[in-house]
């Protein structure tokens, strides 16, 4: 089983299927197994699918992708007002019921209810993905349509790829 400092190369190929396990060892070294941090710092492989990997290997618990995606949809709120948009407080609120969910201490039931109201706007998907999606989708796919609608692309998933190193660290990854 990976964990977050022991991680086979074969399963990291094996949910990349956009990439060949060639290309994966390439990347790689050819070594048999990396840390989560490895990934994340790997500059060879492109951000989305440093991210992409991350979210999908299994190691990071549930909890903190739903929190991942819940930090990049209110910042795409912020971002949306800073921009001098209107964020309708139901937005808001659809984060802070996402946030609560993952704590235990919001039903499925509000979270549907909450995401509901959350339409129109860039932040929409990362909202909707962190609020409905299984927990790994639901980080991968907060992400990338944060990043699709950030202004600057680059800058946000460097961001997303700190803040995934800042979840890794806490979870003791090397």
């Amino acid at each position: 089983m990976a964990t977050i400092n022991r991680i086979r190369i074969d399963d990291v190929a094996a949910i990349t299927s956009c990439h060949s396990h060639e290309w994966v060892e390439e990347k790689f070294g050819r070594r048999k197994r990396v840390t989560l941090l490895e990934i994340l710092g790997n500059k060879d492989v492109s951000a989305d699918d440093r991210i992409w990997v991350a979210c999908k290997l299994g190691v990071i618990p549930d909890r903190e992708l739903r929190l991942f995606a819940c930090r990049i949809a209110a910042r795409s709120l912020r971002a949306v007002e800073k921009a001098g948009g209107t964020v309708p407080r139901s937005w808001w609120n659809a984060v802070r019921v996402a946030r609560r969910f993952a704590n235990g201490k919001a039903s499925e039931e509000e979270l549907g209810e909450e995401a509901d109201y959350a339409v129109n706007c860039a932040a929409y998907w990362a909202i909707y993905y962190a609020a409905n999606c299984a927990d790994d989708w639901a980080a991968y796919y907060a992400a990338d349509s944060a990043a699709y609608y950030a202004a600057d692309r680059a800058d946000e998933r460097r961001t997303q790829l700190a803040d995934l190193r800042r979840v890794v660290k806490k979870l003791g990854g090397k």
